[in-house]
C-alpha cells in the first residue's frame, strides 16, 4: 500500500467530506449554500449512512445523508470522477431515500422531500454550469411535477462563472484555492486541518486505503483467474494494461468497479485508449 501524504488530502476525499460535514452547523450552511434556501437545524439519520469508521460499502458510498426539521431528507456526495453513471446513480439514491422513510400504511401525500446532491469536481454534463438542479417535468408543456424529489449536481470547476456570490467562493475553495476569502470555506478548511492531524482518523482512513487496495488485488486476480478458465489472454492483458493505467492515474478505486461491472470496463479501456490484443 503506498504511502499516504495527509497534507495533501482534501475536503474532496470522500472520507474527509463525510467526517468534516458531521458538524451539524457545517452541514446545515453547506445546504443552504447550494440549494440557496435557509434551512431548520439537520439531523444526522442513522449510521449506516454516513462514514463511519467501520468500512462498508454503503458508509463509503453515502458521504453525507442527514434530514432537516420539517423531515425533508438530504444526501450529499462528493464525486471526483465522470463514471459516466450519475444520472442513474442519482436515481437509484432517491429510491433508497423513499424506501428507508416509507412506513406500511402511509399515504403518498405524506411521503417525505427528497434531494440528492453530487458535489462533482468536474462538469457533470459539459455544459459550463456551476450547477444543475434536475427536477421531473411534463415532456409536452413543461410544467413541474411537484413530487418532492430534486437532483442537484455541483460543478465546482466552473466557480469563475458562478452567479450565486455565496456559493461560488466555497466552489473556488473545492478548486483547490484555500486562501479563498469566505467565512464559510474558512471554517471549512479549518476542520479539514484539524482532522489530519487526528491519529484515530488517520488509523480509520489507513483502514479505507488498505481496503480499496485489498479489493483491487482481489479484482485482479479474479479477473486473471477467470481469464485462464476460459483462455481469455487478452482479456488479462487489457485488465492488466488498464490496472497500470488506473493506479497511474491516481483511479484505483474505479479498477474494482471495472472488474466486477463490464459495461464500466469497457468504457474506461475505450478511454485509456487500451485495445484487445494488444
Amino acid at each position: 500500500m503506498r504511502a499516504i501524504d495527509w497534507n495533501h488530502i482534501t475536503i474532496t476525499d470522500n472520507y474527509m467530506f463525510g467526517t468534516v460535514f458531521r458538524d451539524p452547523l457545517l452541514c446545515q450552511e453547506l445546504l443552504e449554500r447550494i440549494l440557496n434556501i435557509p434551512i431548520d437545524k439537520v439531523v444526522f439519520t442513522g449510521a449506516e449512512h454516513t462514514l463511519s469508521p467501520e468500512i462498508g460499502a454503503r458508509g463509503i458510498r453515502m458521504d453525507v445523508h442527514v434530514a432537516d426539521s420539517a423531515g425533508t431528507i438530504y444526501d450529499v456526495e462528493v464525486q471526483n470522477a465522470n463514471e459516466g453513471n450519475l444520472e442513474r446513480r442519482s436515481r437509484y439514491y432517491l429510491s433508497a431515500n423513499d424506501i428507508d422513510c416509507i412506513a406500511p400504511g402511509i399515504a403518498y401525500d405524506e411521503m417525505r422531500n427528497s434531494f440528492v446532491i453530487f458535489i462533482c469536481t468536474f462538469d457533470p454534463f459539459g455544459r459550463g454550469l456551476s450547477r444543475y438542479t434536475i427536477t421531473p417535468h411534463c415532456k409536452e408543456d413543461g410544467v413541474e411535477m411537484s413530487d418532492g424529489t430534486s437532483r442537484i449536481f455541483v460543478n465546482a470547476s466552473a466557480w469563475n462563472t458562478c452567479e450565486d456570490a455565496r456559493l461560488k467562493p466555497f466552489l473556488q475553495y473545492l478548486s483547490g484555492d484555500t486562501m479563498v476569502d469566505d467565512d464559510f470555506s474558512k471554517k471549512v478548511d479549518q476542520a479539514v486541518r484539524m482532522v489530519r492531524q487526528q491519529p484515530e482518523w488517520r488509523r480509520n482512513r489507513m483502514k479505507l486505503e488498505r481496503y480499496l487496495e485489498e479489493q483491487r488485488i482481489k479484482a485482479i486476480r479474479e479477473g486473471r483467474a477467470e481469464g485462464r478458465a476460459e483462455g481469455r489472454a487478452e482479456d488479462q492483458r487489457a485488465n492488466a494494461a488498464l490496472a497500470a493505467a488506473l493506479v497511474e492515474a491516481s483511479r484505483e478505486q474505479e479498477l474494482v468497479e471495472a472488474m466486477l461491472n463490464e459495461d464500466v470496463r469497457q468504457r474506461l479501456l475505450a478511454e485509456f485508449g487500451i485495445h484487445m490484443g494488444s
